[in-house]
């Protein structure tokens, strides 16, 4: 399997980011679906969102400045690796890649933290909206 970065879609509020992710996942194909990073940094959420069959992931709400729980989450995400989900209720466990991901944040440009670590920045392609 080809490594794919994750795409950050970076802009101001009503700057039409999430128009460009629907356009990005369009491109990409398949199957795809919206939840806020709220909605997924605990692993409940994350493993509801996986157990779906997504191709395309797109997460509004990427923090600025992540806590350090927020940013082991991100960095789980945009690894690639599989997480080990069950689905609610059930007793079975069972091993789901990560669609493909795209981000959403509001700004002008990624902040410094992300341009700082190397473990986000080189598996991000940014798309900046002015």
């Amino acid at each position: 399997m080809s490594f794919q970065k994750t795409i950050v879609i970076v802009g101001a509020a009503g700057s039409g980011k999430t128009k460009r992710a629907e356009e990005e996942a369009g491109k990409i194909g398949g199957k795809f679906a919206y939840a806020f990073f709220n909605d997924i940094k605990h692993d409940l959420g994350l493993r509801a969102v996986l157990g779906l069959g997504l191709d395309v992931l797109i997460v509004e709400g990427l923090p600025s400045v992540p806590s350090e729980r927020e940013a082991f989450r991100i960095k789980r995400l945009i690894s690639g690796d599989p997480v080990l989900c069950r689905r609610p209720y059930e007793k079975e466990t069972f091993l789901v890649t990560p669609p493909r991901l795209i981000f959403t944040l509001i700004g002008s440009e990624l902040p410094d933290f992300y341009r700082e670590d190397p473990s986000f920045y080189l598996r991000f392609e940014i798309i900046e909206l002015g």
